[in-house]
């Protein structure tokens, strides 16, 4: 019971209490503090370089397995056939193939006919897979 009379009477002090005006002044907005330092950049992760490294390595197995196929068929093959291995054995083809068989004709490791469409082992090319 003397619970109840209390919470009366404080209902009837907060409903005769008049709303509290509103302040006028305007309150400024906190100064900015110093930016915060950029993040360094994050290291490169291990598993891409070690990614990165079995690419380089099975690009160089295909190189030499190219060549080998060559030194097979008595030095000269058509490209033809050399793209068929390459893309059924080491799933290089297309730009990638393009890009082995630029890499074999800039190091001297094969000669290229454009009108045969042949490709022929060179000496270079030889001393290189042995």
């Amino acid at each position: 019971m003397r619970k109840r009379v209390l919470l009366k009477k404080l209902i009837k002090r907060v409903i005769k209490t008049e709303p509290a005006e509103s302040p006028t002044a305007v309150v400024k907005p906190p100064e900015p503090g110093p930016e915060p330092e950029p993040e360094p950049e994050p290291e490169p992760e291990p598993i891409q370089d070690e990614q990165t490294e079995k690419i380089a390595k099975h690009f160089e197995k295909t190189r030499r397995a190219m060549l080998k196929y060559l030194a097979d068929n008595g030095g000269t093959a058509h490209l033809k056939d050399m793209h068929d291995l390459s893309e059924r054995r080491y799933f290089i083809a297309h730009r990638r193939f393009s890009d082995l068989m630029e890499s074999l004709v800039d190091e001297k490791l094969i000669d290229f006919s454009q009108v045969k469409n042949e490709a022929t082992i060179t000496d270079t090319g030889r001393i290189y897979i042995e």
